[in-house]
């Protein structure tokens, strides 16, 4: 089984590095960008796609699935990480907002602390586990799954090194390993075992 993980499209609240709603759409750019990425999936042989029910990712999964005609089921397990309530719609760089991102990343390493509402390290990946459990169980060859940022991120950490890393291996990943907007991630699952094949390709962007 193959899985095709796409980032969703560039959102409105991408483009002005804002933390977002879970309503926020895609922007214009991302609009296009999803339309690409539907283009390439026409030379991709899906069975069907899972979506985070968040508007930018839905509607970056309803152009593959109006392009493939594949079925579309949305999942709140493939939501973005959850972010404290005090900090949504504010930009990355506002004073309290950076202040409670600089606390949630020094207590990361800790099961037990959170700032307020927010998902913390080992709540996603939990989460991420579920997931990949659930397409553990597929008889479908080939899905395409589309979702967030630091969620897939968490998702390829757990493919790597199924629950063998630490808060500390989640930080680098998430700062250093670059992920475009409709960027495609394949990973192979077969004989019990994942396996990374492709990262970050974003070739029908152009760019």
């Amino acid at each position: 089984m193959k899985i095709y993980f796409v980032r969703h499209g560039q959102s409105e609240l991408n483009a002005t590095d804002t933390h977002q709603l879970f309503t926020t759409p895609l922007s214009e750019k991302g609009k296009k960008q999803a339309k690409f990425v539907a283009e390439r999936f026409q030379s991709i042989p899906i069975e069907k796609i899972f979506a985070s029910d968040l508007t930018r990712a839905k509607q970056t999964a309803e152009a593959i699935a109006n392009t493939t005609q594949k079925p579309l089921i949305f999942s709140e397990l493939l939501r973005e990480r959850r972010r404290p309530s005090e900090v949504i719609g504010k930009n990355y760089v506002d004073e309290n907002a950076k202040r409670i991102t600089d606390l949630i990343e020094q207590n990361l390493h800790d099961q037990n602390w959170h700032h307020s509402d927010e998902e913390n390290f080992f709540d996603l990946k939990k989460r991420a586990r579920n997931f990949l459990d659930l397409l553990e169980k597929e008889i479908s060859e080939n899905i395409a799954v589309v979702t967030h940022g630091a969620f897939l991120k968490m998702m390829i950490l757990t493919v790597l090194f199924g629950n063998n890393f630490d808060s500390s291996a989640f930080q680098a990943f998430n700062l250093n390993a670059k992920m475009s907007n409709t960027g495609i991630t394949v990973a192979e699952y077969i004989k019990n075992k994942w396996q990374l094949l492709t990262w970050n390709d974003y070739a029908h962007l152009g760019e």
